[in-house]
């Protein structure tokens, strides 16, 4: 799947606007602070006010930029949070895989399909191998097989979706797989080319073509093309098995049937086999590759990898979008707390004096701190609802992206203002600790 190279641009465009433009001015002010020294206004009060209130502006246009970036790493988190929590249908565990793919010049059908029936029973014998089966598509590999599916009894008809998923595996494959079968039986070795044509539908698929209708010794047409004049395959079913993913772990299971790969008229493009082993698979590698260059020495085991890492390449996308989305996400929420303190530290030093007059007259230091954390928590409030409402308006460009969690999840919106609060909050209480503890007589005599 290739990587949404936009949303990242997107992203990093906004997190870069919002550092250099949003984030270096906050800054600025804080340090001509001096610390929260009283400053001296160096010109009309109303000047004062004006600069005042666009470092306000630009701190809560910051905020509200902040607030979109965290919920878009929220968003993107969760959905490789949820991603990881999927279910596939069929137990990743102990399992090895690796591709081979035979000369088709050397290995014209049915030698193909020959070829790795040997193969299959020469590594079933290796010490420490459990079981072994093979298919023609691998598991969560980003990729698929569809034919034409139609029940015995039904006539074709081009106005309705008469098509399922498929894929040729070896005898023993749902048993090697983990996946339950939950009626009649597994593929065994004596379903051969020259047997009845058999096959095994997903639960999904079989309430489908057969409702309320034990399926088991029930039949369906395959393969076929009217426009060609091809007559397909009229297979048996035999079983029922449990629904997995396919392609993709995003992807709900809407339907599948398979065939014994021996069935099938050939294995073109070579084959996946799965080796349920209790060895790790550096350990058995070298075994399970020795086998197969005994057979033939130019066969090469291509891909060797486990099914939790072929699972876990198939998140690649959702894994780099989060990592950025995050890392762009915790920069704004920095770069939030440094506008915000830098603002404040300025507004508690231009108003020194003003502090000074208040806590003459009798105001309290937790009065005064209320007042500028008050203040704080205005300008984080604006930036935080307008953040919400231009999350509300962009996320549902990223929608394809997500997996488990709509556009506009509450929750995420509600951590996204809770997270940008906090950050106000705490970058705001030293300038307003700072202005609690102004010293009435010398806030007046500096002024």
């Amino acid at each position: 799947m290739p990587l949404d190279w936009t949303v990242l641009a997107f992203t990093a465009s906004v997190t870069l606007l919002s550092g250099l433009l949003f984030g270096t001015v906050p800054a600025w002010i804080a340090t001509r602070s001096d610390g929260g020294a009283c400053l001296k206004a160096t010109g009309p009060g109303s000047t004062r006010q004006r600069k005042g209130f666009s470092g306000k502006m630009i701190v809560t246009f910051q905020v509200m930029l902040s607030t979109l970036l965290v919920a878009g790493a929220l968003l993107f988190v969760g959905t490789l949070f949820q991603l990881a929590h999927v279910n596939p249908g069929f137990r990743t565990d102990h399992l090895v895989l690796f591709a081979i793919q035979q000369p088709e010049s050397r290995y014209p059908s049915p030698k193909d399909l020959q070829l790795h029936h040997q193969i299959e029973e020469r590594l079933r014998a290796l010490p420490g191998v459990q079981s072994v089966t093979l298919s023609e598509v691998a598991y969560i590999s980003d990729s698929m097989e569809n034919t034409n599916f139609l029940p015995e009894g039904e006539t074709p008809n081009p106005d309705k979706d008469q098509s399922a998923w498929n894929n040729a595996v070896g005898s023993g494959f749902f048993h090697t797989m983990g996946i339950p079968i939950l009626a009649g039986r597994d593929f065994t070795e004596n379903d051969t080319a020259s047997a009845p044509k058999v096959g095994i539908l997903s639960e999904t698929l079989a309430r489908k073509a057969f409702p309320g209708q034990n399926p088991i010794g029930r039949r369906f047409l395959a393969h076929f093309h009217p426009s060609d004049g091809t007559p397909g395959d009229l297979i048996e079913v035999v079983g029922i098995c449990g629904d997995t993913r396919y392609w993709s772990l995003k992807q709900d299971p809407i339907g599948m049937f398979y065939q014994p790969y021996q069935q099938t008229p050939n294995l073109d493009f070579g084959a996946t086999y799965e080796v349920r082993t209790s060895l790790s698979p550096a350990s058995i590698a070298p075994s399970l590759r020795k086998a197969v260059q005994s057979i033939d020495p130019d066969l090469p085991l291509q891909e060797v990898r486990t099914q939790q890492e072929q699972i876990d390449a198939s998140m690649q996308q959702e894994r780099i979008i989060a990592a950025l989305t995050a890392s762009f996400g915790v920069l704004a929420l920095v770069l939030a707390s440094v506008g915000v303190y830098g603002v404040m530290a300025y507004s508690v030093a231009q108003r020194t004096s003003e502090i000074g007059i208040r806590m003459a007259l009798g105001a309290l230091p937790r009065e005064v701190l209320a007042m500028v954390l008050r203040e704080a928590s205005w300008i984080a409030l604006v930036g935080i609802t307008c953040g919400i409402g231009a999350t509300l308006l962009s996320t549902r460009l990223v929608t394809s992206l997500l997996y488990g969690l709509h556009p506009n999840d509450p929750v995420i919106l509600a951590t996204s203002a809770l997270l940008l609060a906090l950050v106000g909050l705490v970058a705001s209480w030293a300038p307003a600790r700072r202005a609690a503890a102004v010293e009435p007589m010398q806030a007046l005599r500096h002024e």
